[in-house]
């Protein structure tokens, strides 16, 4: 399913017009489905559910323990990334400061 025209070269009312029933599509399938999910859920037997539930941790825990390495260096990446913009902030904030300052 092709959800944005290829080659856009218009704005305005025209884009709209040809966009707008794209999404408008996507968010009714969204509301189908979460509809559906809801529906199925309510119908479960209590064992079903948590028997759903079990699977689904165990369903977690493998993934965890196959992609170990993976998740760790992905946590890694995401502290050093946000310590560098946290820094990154300061430094600019200090030159910011120190451009700001009289030079007599």
């Amino acid at each position: 399913m092709k959800f944005w025209p290829e080659n856009i070269t218009y704005t305005g009312k025209k884009l709209k017009k040809t966009c707008y029933p794209l999404y408008r599509d996507i968010y009714d399938q969204q509301q189908k489905s979460r509809k559906h999910a809801r529906k199925c859920k309510l119908t479960l037997i209590p064992d079903e559910a948590t028997s759903l539930k079990d699977s689904h941790w165990e369903a977690q825990t493998r993934y965890r323990e196959a992609n170990c390495e993976k998740l760790r260096q992905a946590a890694v990446q995401y502290r050093l990334h946000k310590k560098c913009c946290t820094e990154q902030a300061a430094d600019e904030a200090e030159y910011q400061r120190i451009m700001g300052m009289d030079m007599e």
